[in-house]
Parts: C-alpha cells; structure tokens; sequence
C-alpha cells in the first residue's frame, strides 16, 4: 500500500496503480486531478470519457449541479468548454440577469452572449441562425401565446435608418425579397431577383412595378419597365372572352373589353352590389 500512496514533493499525496501510473493526485492547495484515465460517478464500470455520470434515477433526475453560493452581480454559474486554438465557449446562468446564456469568451474574435434565454422564455441571439427540417416542410415554427388576437413575430432594427428583410433564397440566389424601410416606412416586394415587384408606402398607396409616388398619387399605381411601353390591369371572370381592360400603350389610354361582350355604364345601389341599378348608357 505504500508503494501505492505517495507524498509528493509539493507537500499533497497521490495515489498510484501497481505500475506506478498515478492515478489521482491530492496537492497540499486541496486541487485534485487525475493526470490518467476518467471518472466514474454512479457505477463501477470504467467510464468512456473524462468524466461519466451513469445511475438510474428511479422516476427521477441524474444531474450535474453547479451552484455558486455568491450574491453579486457577476457569480455566475458556468460550463465551459475549450479546444486547444483559442476556442472558448461557456454555458449557463447569468447572476445579474438570472438569464441562461450561451456565451462565446474567445480572446481571438469580439466575445459576448450568443444566446440568452430569459425567466420568461424570451430567446434573444446576436448574429444569425441556420435550420433545416429533418421531417416536414417547417423549418422555423414560431408559436406564441394569443394575447388579444394576437400572436407575433418581430424583426427588431437597433437603428431608425435601415431596412428589415426576409428572404426566400434557393441555391442560385435569393430570389424573393420582403423588405421594410425605417427610413421610408415602406414595404417593398421583390420577385425573380429584382430590385422592386411592388411597393406600398407610409401612406398605404400601392405600387406595382413603380416607387415614384411624388408624380403619380393614385392608390393604386400599375407602371412599366420602360419608357412609352404598356401596362395594363386585366379584370376578368376566369373567362378569356370575357374580360375589360384598363391601361396604357405608349401615348395612349385604352379601355377595351373583348369584342363579342357589350359594355355598360350607370349606378350601383352601393358597392356591394355586382349589376347595375341604374343603367345610363350600354355599348
């Protein structure tokens, strides 16, 4: 046994294999390392890794507890994890906030919380986030208590100036665009990679293929690409024969409707009406 219990020269005691691997060792400061194999907590089996906890809960918990019994702000209660090249992360509970955090402390890249999770639930996260579905087309479901008709889904801007965007990417490009102005307090929509499909400004006004609302007040703009060409708003009952439109080619206004159906023109009762109450004249 005395070969196996040693004194170290530091002034603690180790504990040694009949080999003379040591395998635990007591420094005088009360540190205790295992400079070879792993620890086993819960059973007599050799662990796999470093550390194993192995034991059944018998209907309850297995768990390793961290607890730090200070008070001020900064106690926390950490995990954390390194690699050799400067990689260090840590996870658990801020004291200050009493939120659980995930939180990078690499002294190569800017350090902060990467997530935290609020007593309430709320998950906040600095920089962006990658999903995909293994089963089911949701990749991202987000599901919030009803609260007056309401259940939300924010995109938050910490500026007044910039614009809040989502996209609708595939592997050639991002195609589809959703983008709110701050600046401009304007929804924009973009298909096919384009610039602008259809925008709707601070004041509700619609434009599609068309931004210029100084010139052009209407509620509803309809414009072109290109200067002196066509645009047109089709109105039509799922019948291609039946059908009247409204538009412009080059520089002239048209109102047409297909050539074997009759045009009226009068007054509706109110606007939910769908036939002519008073008929005034008839094409």
């Amino acid at each position: 046994i005395t070969n196996d219990i040693k004194a170290t020269g530091s002034g603690g005691i180790s504990f040694q294999t009949d080999e003379g691997t040591k395998a635990l060792e007591i420094s005088d400061a009360g540190n205790v390392n295992i400079p070879n194999g792993g620890l086993m907590v819960g059973s007599t089996t050799a662990p796999s890794q470093a550390l194993e906890i192995k034991k059944s809960g018998n209907n309850g918990n297995v768990a390793l507890k961290i607890h730090n019994t200070g008070t001020a702000t900064n106690d926390d209660a950490l995990i954390g994890f390194l690699t050799e090249g400067n990689r260090n992360y840590s996870l658990g509970i801020h004291r200050g906030s009493g939120s659980f955090t995930l939180s990078n402390q690499d002294a190569s890249v800017a350090s902060g919380e990467l997530l935290t999770i609020a007593n309430n639930g709320a998950a906040t996260f600095s920089g962006s986030v990658s999903a995909s579905s293994v089963t089911g087309t949701s990749i991202i479901k987000a599901t919030g208590a009803d609260s007056n008709g309401f259940a939300d889904v924010e995109i938050l801007s910490t500026g007044t100036s910039g614009s809040s965007r989502l996209y609708f990417s595939d592997t050639a490009a991002k195609s589809g665009v959703i983008k709110y102005s701050h600046s401009s307090n304007s929804f924009t929509f973009a298909t096919n990679n384009s610039a602008s499909s259809m925008t709707i400004n601070s004041s509700g006004h619609v434009g599609i293929a068309h931004t210029d609302f100084t010139n052009y007040s209407g509620k509803l703009v309809v414009a072109d690409g290109s200067v002196g060409g066509s645009s047109f708003i089709d109105v039509h009952n799922n019948n291609n024969n039946q059908f009247v439109k409204i538009g412009i080619n080059n520089n002239t206004a048209l109102i047409a409707y297909d050539n074997a159906d009759e045009i009226a023109f009068g007054q509706m009762a109110d606007a939910s009406g769908t036939s002519l109450a008073t008929e005034r004249m008839r094409i």
